[in-house]
């Protein structure tokens, strides 16, 4: 979609990136990040406020893959911290959260 193109070119250059990607929802971009971060034996810190089909997703589609999440209280660093492991591949939090 050329529209689309057009509003992430924009998107990187505003905000000096290197790229830029839109999705049609949130639990598209959600979905492609982790796909595109992580493989089995991976490790993501999750916030334990995230959306309820993100947590879903996590515990019911991608632990099965071989994938590993700790769902943590980001409104403290330190608990992100202490949840990091060896293997943390990513570290993802969303707002808002229903």
């Amino acid at each position: 979609n050329p529209t689309t193109k057009a509003l992430e070119v924009k998107l990187a250059e505003i905000e000096q990136g290197a790229g830029a990607s839109a999705f049609g929802t949130g639990m598209a971009a959600t979905t492609s990040a982790i796909c595109a971060t992580m493989k089995a034996g991976d490790h993501c810190v999750i916030t334990d406020c995230s959306y309820g089909g993100t947590n879903r997703s996590c515990r019911e589609f991608f632990t099965p893959l071989g994938m590993e999440f700790t769902f943590v209280d980001f409104s403290d660093p330190e608990n992100v911290r202490k949840a990091m492991k060896p293997n943390t591949k990513l570290v993802f939090s969303e707002t808002p959260a229903n």
